[in-house]
């Protein structure tokens, strides 16, 4: 289900990316569009090659006046990311390409200043999904550490009840051992009192061996 989403989710920038394509065309050559559908085209490589995917958009950037397609492969690239002198590189290469002139040789004395203008204004542009993508980045390592904690807590409250449970039994077995060792040691206090009173030999010999079989009960079940 998750796969369909994602799938459905690039069906739909890939789209989006085509429309800004084709509003903002500035170079109708077969170079400038192919350029400008390689950067579309590429977006659905971003989840699993992200620096590959916004390295194909910078061609497109440079030579058509879009957006879509290189602000998507960014921020995919640097929510990969934790190097921050990584991600200020990613940002000026998008700045660069986006606010630079095409063709490169119309880079005239009043061009530069606008294109000076143009590429803070980029490079501005590029710090939104930089930190949106830090920001999401931050969130998702928070819960996984929130859940591992949680895990680590319910690990302890399952240890902990099967140390109190072992302590009960413990308890209990000690209890249970003192209630036979009472009961067996009044069998062979009585079974000795009756071999001595006993009329018949029979009678003394059946107490004797019951007092011998308590005794040696109680030597077993004694702690050692």
């Amino acid at each position: 289900m998750n796969k369909i989403r994602t799938a459905l989710a690039d069906v739909a920038l890939v789209a989006f990316a085509g429309l800004d394509l084709w509003l903002n065309l500035e170079d109708s050559s077969s170079y400038g569009l192919a350029l400008g559908i390689l950067s579309c085209a590429v977006l659905p490589l971003r989840h699993r090659l992200p620096r590959s995917a916004f390295l194909l958009c910078l061609p497109g950037s440079l030579v058509q006046d879009i957006l879509i397609a290189p602000i998507a492969a960014l921020y995919t690239l640097a929510a990969h990311t934790r190097d921050r002198r990584l991600l200020a590189l990613y940002a000026v290469l998008f700045a660069l390409t986006t606010a630079a002139p095409w063709p490169l040789t119309d880079f005239t004395g009043q061009e530069r200043t606008w294109t000076l203008v143009t590429f803070v204004y980029m490079l501005a542009m590029a710090a939104g999904p930089v930190l949106l993508s830090q920001l999401v980045q931050a969130r998702r390592d928070l819960g996984r550490q929130l859940a591992e904690t949680e895990a680590a807590k319910e690990h302890e409250r399952e240890l902990h009840a099967q140390t109190v449970l072992a302590r009960e039994r413990a308890q209990l077995a000690r209890e249970m051992h003192d209630v036979v060792s009472h009961q067996v040691s009044l069998i062979a206090v009585q079974a000795g009192a009756l071999q001595v009173t006993a009329a018949s030999d029979e009678a003394r010999e059946a107490a004797g061996t019951i007092r011998t079989l308590s005794v040696d009960t109680l030597d077993g079940v004694q702690p050692r």
